[in-house]
């Protein structure tokens, strides 16, 4: 009741409305929308306490879709609410399984894009009020353009195996903590790789653990920076081992090798030379 969509379907449907199973379904609604594969629904008519389980071998969507796909009460026409962001992945397809909730789910599996692929073992909600997502769990990638996703300019490649808990995908509003191995990671124009991160990150804030190991850059740093106040907050001790500021695009020096090393201890605020209030310790630089 309330849902006024066309939908095309196909495949084997047996057992009552409270437990119903679909085999070799294949489901078509919307512009480019499509499923292929097999459902099991357990407590119809009510959607909201429906368990679902779905194998999937083939789901394809993109976000002109799934922002006119309806979210109950499906009487008062709510549709999801999806990040403009979203609209950079392009078509979207995914090939696992998904269990759960229409509003709170896990789904393993592999999602293609416009941007690269990511393979989920992860937990995913929406709290349809406030239209926030929330996920936890793990994820892999071999490369996907960040940059392009998040809008920063200075970013691009991400590749990383990791355990991912927090909500928002949008870069104003993400606010995850992160932990486990960056594989690569593009930025300035460099690509940095075999890098340990624990941390919580969220809209120009770093709170953690880096350990980076590049051939151009030792580095281990361990504290905060946010960049999300008026005034910057910076509290942190970075042990720079090796930096070669030329291949890291810090510096211009002509393609010559400028290597550079120093312990830092931080502690201020401020950002410009009037406001800046605390402690700068360096040494064996």
């Amino acid at each position: 009741n309330g849902i006024h969509r066309t939908v095309i379907l196909s495949g084997e449907v047996n057992g009552k409305i409270n437990a119903i199973q679909g085999r070799d379904m294949k489901i078509q609604s919307g512009r480019s929308t499509v499923f292929e594969g097999d459902i099991k629904l357990d407590g119809l008519p009510n959607i909201d306490e429906t368990v679902m389980y779905l194998k999937v071998k083939k789901l394809i969507t993109n976000r002109t879709d799934l922002q006119e796909f309806p979210i109950p009460p499906f009487t008062e026409g709510k549709t999801l609410e999806i990040p403009i962001n979203m609209a950079s992945l392009g078509t979207i397809s995914f090939h696992g399984s998904m269990a759960g909730f229409i509003d709170d789910f896990v789904a393993y599996g592999m999602f293609s894009s416009a941007l690269g692929s990511i393979s989920t073992d992860m937990s995913v909600n929406e709290d349809f009020k406030t239209g926030k997502l929330y996920y936890d769990g793990k994820l892999n990638s071999e490369g996907f353009d960040i940059g392009r996703f998040l809008n920063m300019k200075q970013v691009g490649i991400l590749a990383l195996d990791a355990d991912i808990k927090g909500s928002g995908v949008e870069s104003d509003k993400v606010d995850a903590q992160l932990n486990g191995t960056i594989k690569r990671l593009d930025a300035m124009g460099y690509s940095y790789k075999d890098a340990q991160v624990s941390a919580r990150m969220a809209k120009k804030m770093f709170d953690g653990s880096l350990f980076i190991n590049d051939d151009n850059l030792k580095l281990s740093f361990d504290g905060n920076i946010n960049l999300s106040n008026a005034v910057p907050l910076l509290n942190f001790n970075a042990d720079i081992r090796y930096a070669n500021l030329t291949a890291l695009h810090l510096i211009n020096n002509k393609g010559k090798s400028t290597s550079f090393s120093s312990q830092l201890a931080i502690k201020m605020k401020g950002n410009t030379i009037d406001n800046i209030a605390g402690l700068m310790e360096i040494t064996h630089t």
